[in-house]
């Protein structure tokens, strides 16, 4: 390929998206980015770039003519993708680029490897319609972005408890051979299924088992 072609890319837009207050002016991240009006509460979250299915990228072949990059894609994979991917067997683009802007914190996720998604693809391909496992890598495009990656060691999880009774509490160490694997699942699934009301008082009452530097508001 010697051409270079212009793309449009779909703008998700949900909740925890940037956007514009009443009576401000200033537009969320991705609004401004691709000069789009901004009507006041909507939430700008991810711009896709690429061949997701769910939201391809349009290319603009002509002033009017534009075609989906998905379907341009497995029309002539090899033209779209080059020679050295089609070889390895690729017949889709292997990655979906997106820029987001978060006002509010994401949900957690947690992608399988690539052996264990392609058994859940073969298993339940409408919940796991990708066999590909789905490794990230974030950029930040402004100061300020704060983003956990992958679960903490088991062991440093277990001196937190050691030094932190209330939180020893509710999560009490393993006792005996119990897998620390399986504690850590159980662990992570009663944090994410507790009352929200009582992970405030959990929370307060952890906060006040720190030492003063390690509090944050």
């Amino acid at each position: 390929m010697d051409q270079i072609y212009q793309l449009q890319s779909p703008v998700q837009y949900y909740a925890w998206g940037g956007r514009r207050e009443e009576e401000s002016s200033s537009k969320p991240y991705i609004a401004d980015l691709l000069g789009l009006e901004a009507p006041v509460g909507r939430p700008f979250a991810e711009l896709w770039i690429g061949a997701h299915p769910k939201g391809p990228s349009e290319v603009i072949l002509a002033p009017d003519q534009c075609c989906r990059l998905d379907e341009l894609i497995s029309d002539d994979p090899e033209f779209w993708l080059g020679s050295r991917l089609t070889a390895k067997g690729f017949r889709s683009l292997p990655f979906l680029l997106k820029i987001l802007d978060s006002a509010e914190p994401l949900s957690i996720q947690a992608h399988p490897d690539r052996q264990l998604a392609a058994v859940l693809h073969e298993r339940d391909p409408n919940n796991y319609p990708d066999a590909n496992h789905k490794p990230e890598i974030a950029i930040a495009l402004e100061p300020g972005l704060e983003a956990f990656c992958r679960f903490r060691e088991v062991k440093e999880i277990f001196g937190d408890l050691r030094r932190l009774p209330r939180l020893a509490e509710f999560l009490p160490a393993p006792e005996g051979s119990a897998s620390r694997q399986e504690w850590l699942r159980q662990a992570y699934q009663r944090l994410l299924t507790a009352e929200p009301t009582f992970m405030e008082r959990l929370l307060r009452g952890v906060a006040e088992d720190l030492p003063p530097a390690e509090v944050r508001n």
